[in-house]
């Protein structure tokens, strides 16, 4: 699929969900990426419930595509209502990124000069000397007290990054 036509449906789902999609690229992403998905579990799952003639696994793929584009919606909901903390600031540096584990630490330097410390997924690349904005989930959970724990027990809270800057 070419850039122009995902972005054309991506336009299209913010059209009819909100109505003012004025949104960061990093909700943008995840919101394609999902429907996208969606309609592939139903295109495909369309075609293997009728080849295997199996009512159970059609009505089944609906149900799961229509928990994707229901999470794409949702996303669109909470970027158009401002419903997530961003932090902004420039890599100092990353660790973990090579050790056993699932999560890296990333050291960032905010705006106003303070240092934090963000968990995330190995998964996550970004580079040291470069801006980023980080968007979270604004839901308070309980803490245990152990890093790894509380970043393994938080799924779903972390939506997405996208470049700032050259963060010099």
């Amino acid at each position: 699929m070419k850039w122009n036509n995902m972005q054309r449906l991506l336009e299209w789902i913010c059209k009819k969900c909100a109505p003012k999609c004025d949104i960061p690229v990093a909700f943008k992403d995840g919101v394609l990426k999902l429907s996208i998905l969606s309609l592939f579990f139903l295109l495909l799952g369309i075609f293997m419930g009728r080849v295997m003639e199996s009512p159970r696994f059609l009505f089944w793929t609906v149900i799961l595509s229509l928990l994707f584009f229901g999470k794409s919606i949702w996303l669109v909901h909470i970027a158009s209502s401002g419903k997530y903390e961003m932090i902004e600031g420039t890599v100092k540096e990353t660790k973990g990124n090579n050790a056993a584990g699932r999560f890296q630490k990333i050291r960032i330097t905010k705006t106003d000069g303070t240092e934090t410390e963000l968990l995330l997924g190995k998964e996550i690349r970004v580079q040291a000397g470069m801006a980023y904005r980080f968007y979270f989930s604004r839901q308070e959970t309980a803490l245990s007290g152990i890093k790894t724990l509380d970043a393994a027990l938080n799924l779903g809270s972390f939506y997405g990054l996208e470049k700032a800057g050259d963060g010099k």
